[in-house]
């Protein structure tokens, strides 16, 4: 690791040590160009990627699509440091940068990293995971965020954009077949109904057939997913604009299967080793018969089932030198799985979940951004009202109860105020200064306990005779601030070092278990009667992390080349660590600190060449974690200490067309899938590589293209669940197997 940073700093001096004059590298987002800087909004000003001094990755929709990225979670192939947890089946999803994660697969809790679409805050992690189509840009912010806009992140955002409607008549239109009967087809038209209104609407489909087999039932892992948006774009005046967008979107797939393995509570703490001794079965007396992570023997077809809609208005008003924007979203998030986690015939433990939530926000934001001074204040409300039902089927168990149900309620309510100020000293020097007061109040209201099919009360299980195993009743109202200092030294135009502090803030939240009974601190492990220490166990406090970045961005070779580089120190005051005991998933705060460092590199040596090359090294510790009553310090899950991303592709033009080739990867090394770092939890690391081949014909309007994605086949893992203690085994999900396609698509 040590190696690995020194290597990484010689390559950033040397990159510094030799800025070239300032050329033009094409600042359009609109380009297909891989080394083509884009403009970004980060800062709420659009400026090139190259002149924010922020660690951020930026890929234009068209840039996306020569890379063959459609998905939401795709995106962790090209950009370096971010993974994607995922969990239920695949119906929830999060982000993780620089470490900065919460796997919790309850569906009450906001991530750390905010995910937005068209400015607009996504709280609920079930709609994390969704198809991109007719994408303008999307930007991958590293570090805190909050003095600016929107919702306050410890960890950073991603933040997808949509083309807007446009003067200009015109569209496109996609279809796709490939590997498992893989079909998909998506396009968009816009019209300009005057010279004051624009009308652009988008739709998508994506299916395909079962990628998994079930020797004991149907098979699973397909998809059936719908999604649209309509956009009405009015401009009575020079100076207002107002953008109407109406969006849903469905899912309706069998679900991620689990492949399952045999494993004893033999590691520290009781956790999780893999059993690999001949005839070794689970505590039921099961073992699969090969190691074929995409063959199950499952009585119970996972399913994934969401429904999604929305609609928000932006109003951007120029006032002279200021402009207010206010952006208004309401939107519903409708989520139904159930999964087999027992991963064999029989019931002993099928996990089942419903959630409805809804969501109001409004930001009111005031900017001026001509000067030597620049200033952003605004305020910012969300509104999250939501009812959840998550339940173990464990009529098999054997012990005279046929479901476990944890039914909760949890509302938000979330003010924020914020501003930034940026002043230029000099014309090489910037300082920016910036301040965010939040206030959060939150309650829940829970209960857990358990049925007999057929009767209606509730079946009492503890020494006392309680209906409930444990129940809690709770809310509270807290204040908590973020804040942002930096400067920005851009001796010259190719060149811009800065360096910064972040105070990032996320506010505290409630516990909600599926089965509570895993932790002491919930339920006495002798009485099953709820523990005295329950109430408390069930809320953690807010965290912060305290940030500090040195940077540097530039371009070198006459515009050959762009190369940029974060270093960062993360020192963490009451992290918020989620970690298991069995299947009782619980939230504590533990400090933890991460460092690290990130590189991306873009190259045009050669006409018609790109090479793009992205690195992220990551070390990570969280203190005092409880791993089966012992005491210790932890890596963070879902965090690699080595992630790199590389791409090389080549155009030639061929009978007055465009033919292109290329091929992409990533190397994601060793990491966790669990906060105990649990033997079985550990994964190694793996490469995939994909590759594409795409002709363009002369009139630029018609592209088909052939394409392989995890060209060898590689197998991994995305998500473990050590249950070691509880079932004897371990549940694996695995990334897609290879897969073929191709395309075509046409431009109007």
């Amino acid at each position: 690791m040590k190696q690995l940073f020194l290597h990484a700093s010689l390559l950033a001096l040397c990159a510094a040590a030799a800025p070239a004059a300032a050329q033009d590298t094409g600042t359009d987002s609109g380009g297909s160009s891989l080394t083509d800087e884009i403009v970004v909004t980060a800062t709420r000003n659009r400026l090139s990627v190259q002149d924010v001094g922020v660690s951020v990755s930026a890929f234009t929709g068209e840039q996306l699509k020569t890379v063959g990225i459609s998905d939401s979670t795709q995106i962790i192939q090209i950009t370096p440091g971010l993974q994607n947890p995922q969990s239920n089946s695949g119906a929830t999803a999060s982000y993780s940068i620089r470490g900065v994660t919460q796997t919790d697969f309850g569906f009450s809790q906001e991530a750390p990293v905010a995910l937005y679409v068209d400015d607009v805050y996504q709280a609920n992690q079930t709609g994390a995971q969704f198809q991109l189509f007719d994408i303008e840009r999307v930007e991958v912010l590293r570090g805190p965020q909050g003095t600016l806009f929107g919702r306050n992140a410890t960890g950073g955002l991603v933040h997808f954009v949509t083309a807007r409607p446009s003067d200009e008549l015109g569209g496109y239109l996609e279809a796709g077949y490939g590997s498992y009967d893989r079909f998909k087809i998506e396009g968009a038209i816009n019209l300009p109904l005057s010279d004051k209104v624009a009308l652009r609407a988008s739709a998508i489909g994506d299916f395909h057939d079962d990628i998994a087999k079930n020797r004991t039932g149907s098979d699973l892992w397909n998809r059936k997913e719908y999604g649209g948006r309509l956009q009405l774009l009015l401009k009575p005046t020079d100076e207002i604009s107002f953008l109407l967008n109406v969006r849903g979107g469905k899912r309706r797939n069998t679900g991620t299967p689990y492949d399952h393995r045999v494993a004893t509570p033999t590691g520290i703490g009781g956790s999780g080793e893999f059993d690999l001794s001949p005839g070794a079965v689970d505590l039921f007396g099961f073992a699969e018969p090969d190691n074929d992570p995409f063959t199950v023997s499952i009585d119970d077809v996972s399913t994934s089932h969401v429904k999604t809609w929305g609609a928000s208005g932006t109003l951007a008003w120029e006032l002279g030198d200021v402009t207010l924007h206010s952006i208004t979203d309401y939107s519903k998030i409708d989520v139904f799985f159930r999964e087999d986690s027992d991963v064999q015939p029989g019931e002993f433990f099928h996990f089942q979940g419903a959630g409805k939530q809804s969501q109001f926000s409004q930001e009111l934001r005031l900017s001026e951004n001509t000067g030597a001074l620049r200033w952003t204040i605004g305020g910012f409300y969300l509104r999250l009202r939501g009812d959840f039902d998550q339940r173990g089927l464990i009529t098999d168990l054997g012990y005279g109860v046929d479901e476990q149900l944890a039914l909760y309620a949890v509302d938000t309510d979330s003010y924020s105020v914020f501003g930034q100020v940026e002043y230029d000293l000099s014309d090489t020097v910037t300082v920016t200064g910036g301040l965010r007061w939040i206030r959060d109040k939150k309650s829940q209201v829970y209960e857990n306990f358990f049925l007999i099919d057929g009767v209606p009360d509730k079946i009492p299980f503890g020494a006392s005779g309680s209906p409930n195993l444990v129940d809690f009743a709770g809310k509270d109202a807290q204040s908590i601030y973020a804040a942002r200092a930096q400067v920005n030294f851009k001796p010259n135009d190719d060149v811009l070092v800065y360096a910064s502090y972040n105070r990032g803030v996320k506010g505290f939240g409630y516990n909600a278990p599926v089965d509570p009974s895993g932790s002491s601190l919930f339920v006495d492990p002798v009485t099953f009667d709820p523990a005295p220490t329950a109430n408390a166990a069930f809320k953690f406090e807010d965290e912060t992390l305290n940030a500090f970045e040195l940077g540097l961005k530039s371009t070198f070779g006459n515009g050959i080349g762009r190369f940029n580089v974060a270093a960062f120190y993360y020192k963490y005051d009451n992290y918020q660590a989620l970690n298991l005991a069995g299947i009782t998933q619980i939230i504590t705060n533990n400090d933890a600190r991460m460092y690290g460092l990130d590189a991306e590199l873009f190259l045009n040596p050669l006409q018609g060449m790109d090479i793009v090359f992205g690195a992220a090294l990551l070390d990570t510790k969280v203190e005092d974690v409880n791993v089966g009553g012992v005491i210790l310090d932890r890596e963070v899950a879902y965090a690699p200490s080595v992630h790199l991303t590389g791409l090389i592709r080549q155009e030639w033009t061929v009978a007055d067309g465009t033919l292109a080739a290329q091929v992409n990867g990533s190397y994601t090394g060793k990491h966790w899938l669990g906060l105990s770092n649990a033997p079985v939890l550990r994964e190694k690391g793996y490469v995939i590589a994909n590759a594409r081949l795409s002709y363009t014909l002369p009139s630029e309007t018609v592209t088909v293209a052939v394409f392989a994605n995890n060209l060898a086949d590689k197998k991994y893992r995305t998500l473990a669940f050590d249950l070691a203690g509880f079932f004897g085994l371990v549940e694996n999900q695995f990334g897609r197997p290879r897969e073929f396609g191709a395309s075509v698509s046409f431009r109007f």
